[in-house]
């Protein structure tokens, strides 16, 4: 697409993937045992925590068992190289994972996004991507949420058939 000359990417990853806890044989006890809690209080009860009290992003546990693992985010502006249009990758900056840098910014210019000769779209500005880490952040409780009770309402329905 020779019309794009600049692009932001994000990459959001966890490790490791996500699987299924309850599909293990190892915790088949576990998932019988939360087929016979009342079903509001498994929705209702915030009973994730963090595997590491002291690292906020350590994986999450909720009932046990891990539902959410590690979170690594980074952002990167990439370029076109006006000669010969190959896309040029500019710093990658990681604003979620043990070692993310103190004060995330992502540096870069408004002229490489929307064309125009005014000077003000051509100055070097730079991105505060820590809001980013606080939202993943916190989507990570509610995800660990959402897969635990997705995944006993699956169990759920297949212990009736």
């Amino acid at each position: 697409m020779p019309h794009v000359k600049a692009a932001v990417m994000v990459d959001i990853k966890e490790t490791p993937n996500y699987k299924n806890p309850l599909h293990k044989p190892a915790n088949s006890k576990i998932g019988h045992d939360l087929l016979q809690q009342d079903p509001t209080f498994l929705l209702e009860e915030d009973a994730s925590y963090l595997e590491d009290s002291s690292d906020e992003n350590s994986p999450l546990f909720r009932f046990g068992l891990r539902w959410v693992g590690r979170m690594r985010g980074s952002a990167q502006v990439w370029t076109r190289d006006a000669a010969s249009q190959k896309p040029i990758p500019g710093e990658q900056v990681i604003f979620l994972s043990p070692n993310a840098q103190a004060n995330p910014r992502l540096g870069l210019k408004l002229s490489d996004f929307v064309p125009s000769d005014a000077e003000e779209f051509k100055e070097a500005f730079a991105f505060d991507c820590s809001e980013w880490a606080m939202g993943l952040n916190h989507a990570r409780w509610g995800l660990a949420r959402n897969r635990s009770e997705v995944a006993i309402n699956s169990l759920r329905r297949a212990s009736r058939r």
